[in-house]
């Protein structure tokens, strides 16, 4: 979304997250007023660690996904080889030994 692409996504996450505590702290004392029965404050109370629990099972979901669908780039891999090795070869000539250290 457009919201994304001007903030990072730590800010955006921690603003979402600000969002969800301001609604359930107001959906709190709106229920505290209004003197609504105990099963209701209880399901109120527990919907934050319901919803940490669901956010992590979501990042636990996705890392799955993410892992499973994990692609190899062997090409990618003989360039990054190349690439070291001509910088090797760069550092030598200027004077620079890696095989010291």
């Amino acid at each position: 979304s457009e919201l994304q692409i001007l903030m990072k996504r730590s800010n955006f996450y921690a603003t979402v997250a600000l969002g969800c505590f301001v609604v359930w702290k107001t959906l709190r004392f709106t229920a505290t007023n209004l003197q609504l029965d105990e099963r209701f404050l209880f399901v109120i109370d527990a919907l934050p660690c319901y919803l940490l629990m669901v956010f992590g099972c979501f990042c636990l979901g996705k890392l799955g996904v993410d892992l499973i669908s994990f692609n190899d780039y062997p090409h990618e891999v003989k360039k990054l080889e190349e690439d070291i090795v001509k910088a090797r070869k760069d550092l030598l000539s200027r004077g620079f030994d890696s095989s010291k250290s």
